[in-house]
């Protein structure tokens, strides 16, 4: 059976539903932010200089040939003696299937490497115990729609107002290079408006999206990708697809 819906809300990520519809789209593979998968750690106290140290460990292990890329690292207390990793750096196109395994697969390894040589090298780790991997590999970045509005980075640097603002992005312009490792620039932003013509293709009647594949440049995607942002871009197309579909609009 058909059920044909009077609104579509497109939450995929990918602008799945845009692109199967025909709508316009932005992608390049070979310049999208690389994708990544988070792990975490127990039985450690975090301390200040940790992120340090751990950092001079990766950088000693891929002049070792022990590792390719990495991320950071950034490190963060989830839970009394417990600590979670963004390290993990994986280019790659998110919308190839065997890419996206391979990224699963790397994720993981480079994960559990990255927690050897901690245990090997750093005293810290003495009674540590690698707890968890992320469910799934990360994606930051990969089709971005066509809308009636995009959001540029200029806007979020400039704090461009709009009227139809549906809720406010503030994270940092936060771009991870695909083809480096450690520490990149984030450049500090005050919050911003994102605009609803920013959720709608052009050229569909009944498609919304939400998320970082809304209608943004790259650069400015960078910082409204956030998942909390995404939230509230999510409960907008929710919300607007729920008039459109009452008003038969």
């Amino acid at each position: 059976g058909v059920i044909k819906a009077q609104c579509v809300v497109d939450a995929s990520g990918d602008a799945d539903v845009v692109a199967f519809a025909g709508g316009g789209f932005a992608f390049d593979p070979t310049d999208c932010q690389p994708m990544s998968l988070h792990f975490r750690v127990g039985g450690i106290t975090p301390a200040h200089r940790l992120r340090m140290v751990c950092g001079e460990v990766l950088e000693a292990a891929v002049r070792e040939g022990l590792l390719g890329l990495y991320a950071g690292p950034w490190v963060s207390e989830v839970a009394p003696r417990e600590v979670y990793f963004n390290a993990t750096r994986i280019s790659g196109n998110p919308l190839d299937p065997e890419d996206l395994s391979r990224a699963e697969i790397r994720g993981r390894e480079d994960a559990h490497a990255m927690f050897e040589l901690f245990k090997e090298r750093i005293p810290d780790f003495h009674d540590a115990h690698f707890a968890a991997s992320g469910p799934v590999v990360g994606v930051r970045e990969s089709r971005r729609i066509e809308g009636e509005e995009t959001l540029t980075a200029a806007d979020i640097i400039e704090q461009r107002s709009r009227q139809n603002v549906i809720g406010l992005g503030a994270w940092w312009l936060d771009r991870h290079p695909s083809a480096r490792s450690g520490y990149h620039e984030h450049v500090m932003v005050r919050p911003y408006d994102i605009p609803f013509g920013s959720l709608v293709p052009v050229g569909l009647a009944n498609v919304l999206v939400a998320g970082r594949c809304h209608s943004a440049e790259s650069a400015a995607m960078a910082s409204s990708r956030v998942t909390v942002t995404c939230m509230v871009m999510g409960q907008a197309a929710g919300i607007a697809a729920v008039l459109a579909a009452r008003r038969k609009v």
